[in-house]
């Protein structure tokens, strides 16, 4: 095992200085959703690697780094609150400059690079796209909101009516919406680890971002987290207030705005954090205070 010291510094700093506080307890390889496919502790063997300087050159070891989800749940069970997925994220951009990857990766990004989406629908889908949403694409005043759309929301059905209930209830109650062309956040760039084509990607939107006047609401947890956490640390500052749907939803009801009316029996309801919504941003009571005001509906909580 060859041990690098710059590695090591460099895996610490990505952990915010957390790396160093694992002492291998394995709570975050039993949380993991991977574990149970796996007959290696990877997620501890990584971070022991990480604690080391050590870049693996195993393939099993590597595969892993690639299929995790980041999905935050081996650092929020973590009893010494070690950033986990900053780790991985980490190694990612070391074996992008390596030029180890996985070739679904490459091909995702050269997608990106090319048409402006990881998806790989075509100008013509764009096109259908606006179209069906031209009512709510055009403005000839200045907005209450502005809507942003995520780039999986051209090929989404659940996106799409999302995008119209939203609208639909602001401008019930006087808001005047508009909703952005579509556009990917970067945030497959950011996690796959490739820093030099994120930096390029951000001067590209941050040229449409910039130019908000009024507060902007998301419904993508990644988007949300890429507009507050990421572009920041890339010297983005988007130059309007960043919400939720959630938070929105949450305060015009609290304030007394929005009142839900019934529509028929509904009875026992359960909801599913997303995981960047709730581990990574923290944004757990908004949804279910949204929930919990549907005349009928009646929350549980998921074991």
């Amino acid at each position: 095992m060859r041990i690098d010291f710059l590695v090591r510094e460099r895996l610490m700093k990505r952990s915010s200085n957390t790396l160093g506080l694992c002492f291998q307890c394995g709570t975050c390889t039993a949380t993991c959703p991977l574990s149970g496919e796996a007959s290696i502790n990877y997620v501890r063997r990584l971070i022991k690697y990480a604690q080391y300087g050590f870049v693996p050159s195993d393939e099993k070891i590597i595969d892993f780094i690639w299929r995790c989800t980041t999905c935050g749940s081996c650092a929020s069970s973590c009893p010494r609150g070690v950033d986990i997925p900053s780790i991985i994220r980490g190694y990612r951009e070391i074996l992008q400059e390596k030029r180890i990857t996985d070739p679904k990766i490459t091909e995702t990004l050269w997608r990106l690079y090319e048409a402006k989406n990881p998806w790989g629908y075509s100008s013509s889908d764009i096109k259908k796209f606006r179209l069906s949403l031209k009512e709510l694409t055009q403005s000839t005043q200045k907005p209450d909101y502005i809507i942003f759309t995520c780039c999986s929301s051209v090929i989404d059905p659940v996106s799409q009516r999302v995008l119209r209930s939203l609208n639909k209830v602001l401008r019930s109650l006087g808001y005047k919406t508009i909703v952005l062309e579509p556009t990917c956040c970067g945030h497959v760039i950011y996690d796959s680890g490739e820093s030099a084509f994120l930096e390029e990607y951000l001067s590209y939107v941050s040229d449409l971002l910039l130019k908000l006047e009024a507060p902007l609401i998301i419904h993508s947890p990644h988007s949300l987290y890429m507009f507050q956490r990421i572009y920041p640390e890339y010297g983005v500052k988007i130059p309007v207030e960043i919400y939720h749907h959630t938070q929105i939803l949450y305060e015009l009801i609290s304030g007394g705005k929005l009142k839900l009316k019934s529509t028929g029996e509904i009875g026992l309801v359960t909801y599913h954090d997303p995981c960047y919504l709730s581990r990574y941003l923290r944004i757990t009571e908004e949804p279910r205070h949204v929930i919990e005001n549907i005349p009928g509906a009646k929350l549980i909580e998921m074991e």
